[in-house]
């Protein structure tokens, strides 16, 4: 019995010295991975911190000196390095504001988005929030705009930025669409100002003849704000009690024969569509595209016909001639398309709201020395108003940047051999030919810069906006930078695409930007008619006292000042391509 008691202890002990250095084995490989591990953890508590303060409090100072990208470098590290601080949401801010500061409004948009988890709920996300909608502001993005100051609005912190926000909004809304103000009014009802952005999308609708479309907003503002001053203000509206309309008639000049009447009739059809159904009666004149006959007519309108407004003439001559007489009779004429700057300038009764000419001289003579660092440059162009109005538009603002204007060259209407100006212009040796012409123009010109190899950049105006220039310039238009018109950003709007909708049951023909004119300048007319305008002098004041609005050509400001953004295009592999 022992001697078996013995052995059987020998073979547990055995067994148990082994498991006893396997256990001991896994203990110190647990131990030392604990050590390993111990050492960056400790460290990141004790250095990741002062890394953080250090590189945000040079940032900060950097931002007070105005050093906006330099401070910007840093606020990035911060941002993408440290996600989880505690100091992210204040980087983001001031890298916001040093970008604002810097007036890059779309790197503070693409900067934001996607990185609301770092300032949600913090006490950084109303100023974070103000930033942003701001640029959206200034790059003329409303609805965005709209959209983050009421995000302010809807925050439950108390804070300053809220009564600001509410401001701004009330001033924003006006630019914008019927359907844009639908869907914040659906968003954002129940915030402070829900009510007040029904009774702006009821008015609107009412403006635009869409009466259906107001009563149902109207129904709805009485079950959630019944009392509400604005509720019973669209009652008043839906009734009929609007504003004491003007007496008498509208006045229309425009070529309605000739070469130009195309143009005459197109916005005529577009200012017709706009008053339809409204008791406003047109008295349509032809000027013929000839000033003496626009002053015949608008004389003959005033005195005659007792109108109380004129809409045209639509050529930039006819409408400067036009515009001193009813001028001088104290009658208010608004031109829907003439390009000529500072027509607006000639006396107080006179307005125009198709000012983008000078926005795309100005744009390309940014782009031209800021993007392509060009400052020889040479400038051929058509011997008309529009030629003209562009050159010597980019020739000021292009001085402005330092550019030397080496040569600048007209050519008559009708001309097909480019020889003289190409011999001008090549002995000037430029590094860049600004050609503000027609499509028709482009396609003769082009390859005869190749011809006379002039090796010189092509820059354009919207005129090479069109099919037919790569279509028929071929290998020679590779390549051209060009503005277009500011109207066309706007074709994608919902502004737009029901006014579309409304020409084509109409007209059963796509609208032209003359009819999108046409139709802005009749809702700008029943906008200042609804303020309760009594006669020629009140309506004036009224044209000068609106706010600008979003509309089917783009922002409408009949004061002549440009509300908008130009946009570039290029021509790549016989395509013509909007430049980022």
């Amino acid at each position: 019995m022992t001697q078996y008691n013995f052995y059987d202890n020998f073979i547990l002990m055995r067994i148990y010295k082994k498991y006893f250095l396997f256990i001991f084995l896994c203990l110190s490989l647990c131990s030392s991975c604990i050590k390993k591990q111990e050492i960056p953890l400790y460290e990141e508590e004790v250095e990741v911190i002062p890394v953080v303060d250090s590189l945000y409090n040079y940032s900060k100072q950097l931002y007070k000196e105005a050093k906006y990208t330099e401070a910007s470098r840093s606020l990035r590290e911060i941002i993408e390095k440290y996600p989880t601080s505690e100091k992210v949401d204040d980087a983001l801010s001031l890298l916001l504001l040093s970008k604002y500061r810097l007036k890059d409004y779309k790197g503070v948009i693409s900067t934001a988005k996607g990185k609301h988890k770092l300032y949600k709920g913090r006490s950084t996300e109303p100023d974070i929030l103000h930033i942003i909608a701001q640029s959206f502001e200034k790059i003329n993005e409303n609805y965005e705009a709209a959209r983050n100051y009421f995000e302010i609005i809807r925050i439950p912190l108390k804070t300053s930025l809220k009564s600001k926000s509410e401001e701004k909004l009330k001033k924003i809304m006006k630019k914008l669409s019927f359907e844009e103000l639908k869907k914040l009014a659906k968003k954002y009802e129940k915030t402070t100002l829900g009510c007040f952005t029904l009774y702006t999308a009821a008015k609107i609708g009412l403006e635009q003849g869409k009466d259906y479309e107001a009563r149902k907003i109207h129904n709805h503002m009485k079950r959630i704000c019944p009392n509400n001053k604005y509720t019973m203000e669209i009652a008043r509206l839906l009734k009929g009690e609007r504003a004491v309309k003007l007496s008498g008639a509208i006045g229309f000049l425009a070529p309605l024969t000739g070469e130009y009447s195309i143009f005459g009739k197109r916005v005529k059809n577009g200012l017709e569509l706009a008053l339809k159904g409204r008791k406003l009666r047109i008295v349509a004149r032809d000027t013929k595209g000839n000033p003496i006959e626009a002053i015949r007519q608008v004389i003959d309108l005033i005195k005659n016909e007792g109108v109380f407004v004129i809409i045209g003439p639509i050529l930039s001559m006819p409408m400067i001639a036009a515009s001193g007489i009813a001028n001088l009779l104290k009658v208010p004429i608004i031109s829907p398309t003439a390009t000529e700057e500072d027509i607006s300038s000639i006396g107080p009764y006179v307005f125009q709201i198709n000012v983008g000419l000078g926005a795309q001289a100005i744009a390309m003579a940014k782009y031209v020395t800021g993007t392509l660092g060009c400052y020889k440059i040479a400038i051929l162009y058509p011997d008309d108003a529009y030629g003209n109005s562009l050159a010597e538009i980019f020739s000021e603002e292009a001085a402005k940047y330092g550019v030397q204007i080496v040569a600048k060259h007209s050519y008559p209407e009708g001309t097909t051999d480019f020889e003289t100006p190409m011999t001008f212009i090549k002995d000037k040796n430029p590094e860049a030919i600004y050609i503000p012409c027609y499509p028709n123009e482009a396609v003769m010109i082009a390859p005869e810069l190749r011809y006379y190899k002039i090796d010189a950049k092509i820059l354009g105006a919207d005129g090479w906006n069109d099919e037919r220039v790569p279509l028929k310039g071929e290998k020679y238009v590779e390549g051209v930078i060009f503005t277009g018109s500011p109207t066309m950003v706007y074709k994608n709007t919902d502004i737009y695409k029901d006014f579309r909708r409304l020409y084509l049951s109409q007209y059963r023909t796509e609208p032209s930007r003359e009819s999108a004119l046409g139709y802005d300048t009749g809702i700008l007319l029943l906008k200042t008619i609804s303020t309760g305008a009594k006669d020629t002098e009140s309506l004036t004041n009224s044209f000068q006292e609106i706010e600008p609005f979003a509309g089917t050509s783009g922002v409408v400001n009949p004061r002549g000042v440009f509300e908008g953004t130009v946009p570039l295009y290029t021509i790549k592999r016989g395509e013509i391509v909007r430049l980022k």
